[in-house]
């Protein structure tokens, strides 16, 4: 009896043993489970971010390009001018035609040339255009300025276009900052936010335009005053700025939501958003951007599409949890 008595004690501790090392061993478990989610979670969330910022770069990046590429159909038209004594309608004609800018820069409405027209030579500028071909040609809005700057060539010249023929640029003060930084810089200059002249005046997108000046053949430019004497036009192209915009990053990936601002991010700046619901994102970061001596600013979200990722990815690592807890329960039983 008495063996039979001292082995209860010893099977008792047999049993708190055993019951001991598979709380011990779920314990571990569930830490280890526990680290191991805390690590995922950590390390998900840092190459979400680093996708991220990647991502906006590729986005600043492919719009500063794409930008790039209008600037250097500017500089051709500049090269056509410095290339003759004198480029007609027809000249501009070809060229414009030759680029086909609806297949290779879809978004921008066109390429023209502003003339640089004086006070005393406004008279004679505007019997040429009256005797080549357009007899109710003046130079507009109607008023007594020391310059004009009126669009004389715009190809395609259809009937959206033919609203800004002999529209001087000059005349509105968004427009003249931008002709004059480009006159002085000799460099592409981009407008503020403007309503194009072939757009109605309740246009809901503004208008944008991107310029670059036109000497006289042979000029010095060596200085900002030299490069003022020697003005003789702009070649420029305007677009509305969603239209060219949304061409510009309708082919990127879906992860990245852009806003861009002329200038601060705040409502009166917005030129271009690619959402309008105004929701919480997981990440947003501002850039500023350089584009034709300007600096706007794109504010940059992750969209819904990275937010389901990051749900799918939720739901697999609690799928995941829930499987290890059942395994330590098994284990412990």
């Amino acid at each position: 009896m008495s063996t039979n008595n001292d082995g209860v004690p010893q099977r008792i501790n047999e049993t708190l043993k055993r019951e001991s090392v598979a709380w011990i061993a779920l314990v571990l478990l569930l830490v280890l489970t526990i680290g191991w989610w805390r690590h995922t979670e950590t390390e998900f969330d840092r190459r979400a971010e680093d996708r991220f910022a990647y991502r906006l770069e590729t986005q600043r990046s492919h719009l500063q390009e794409r930008i790039h590429d209008i600037e250097e159909v500017l500089r051709g038209g500049v090269a056509l001018f410095a290339s003759s004594e004198h480029v007609t309608r027809s000249d501009w004609q070809r060229y414009v035609a030759m680029l086909e800018i609806d297949r290779f820069l879809p978004g921008t409405r066109g390429l023209g040339y502003a003339a640089l027209v004086s006070k005393a030579d406004r008279p004679t500028h505007e019997s040429a255009l009256r005797s080549g071909g357009f007899p109710d040609y003046a130079i507009r809005p109607a008023g007594d300025r020391e310059v004009f700057a009126p669009v004389v060539y715009l190809e395609p010249y259809d009937d959206v276009n033919h609203r800004a023929f002999g529209y001087d640029l000059y005349s509105e003060p968004v427009r003249r900052e931008a002709l004059e930084r480009a006159r002085d810089s000799g460099r592409p200059a981009m407008s503020g936010r403007v309503t194009l002249v072939q757009e109605p005046a309740d246009a809901k997108s503004p208008g944008l335009l991107l310029l670059l000046p036109v000497y006289r053949n042979d000029a010095a430019l060596d200085s900002v005053e030299a490069r003022r004497g020697a003005l003789a036009g702009f070649v420029y192209s305007p677009f509305q700025a969603h239209e060219l915009l949304s061409r510009i990053f309708a082919s990127d990936h879906r992860d990245i939501e852009v806003m861009l601002y002329d200038g601060e991010p705040e409502p009166g700046n917005l030129i271009y958003t690619s959402d309008t619901t105004g929701r919480t994102a997981r990440h947003t970061r501002d850039l500023p951007i350089e584009i034709g001596g300007r600096i706007w600013t794109g504010r940059f979200r992750s969209s819904r599409v990275s937010m389901q990722r990051n749900r799918r990815f939720a739901m697999r690592r609690g799928r995941s949890m829930r499987k290890a807890e059942c395994d330590a329960n098994q284990q412990r039983h």
